[in-house]
């Protein structure tokens, strides 16, 4: 997975803010490697609306945060996934960075992109 795995907004927007999502429906100890395709999607769905849009860049310092570019592409990298994080990890690493992209690299609610993109 990587850091931009689930920067990713519903609708294919490339800018802007997706609205108010409500938070996924999905209970927060499912590892994220155990996801169904639909929960994959609307866990996706929801972290984008967060973040702006799929295809969303930031420019942060030295780095760029970045979005996949539509649904698709982030519900495969949950696939892909080998790590041990779970829906209430990444829903606290969003939470946490509300509002702040470029915080996701430095947020130690974040620490689990670390993990999954390794």
């Amino acid at each position: 997975m990587t850091l931009a795995a689930l920067a990713a907004c519903g609708g294919g927007s490339s800018t802007g803010h997706c609205g108010n999502a409500p938070s996924p429906t999905i209970e927060p100890t499912t590892p994220i490697t155990q996801l169904t395709l639909a929960q994959s999607g609307e866990l996706c769905d929801w972290a984008s609306c967060t973040l702006g849009g799929y295809g969303a860049h930031y420019s942060c310092g030295n780095d760029t945060v970045g979005a996949e570019p539509d649904q698709a592409a982030c519900v495969s990298s949950f696939s892909s996934a080998t790590c041990s994080a779970t829906v209430g990890d990444i829903t606290g690493c969003f939470d946490a960075i509300a509002g702040d992209p470029c915080a996701l690299a430095t947020s130690t609610a974040c620490s689990v992109f670390f993990e999954c993109a390794n």
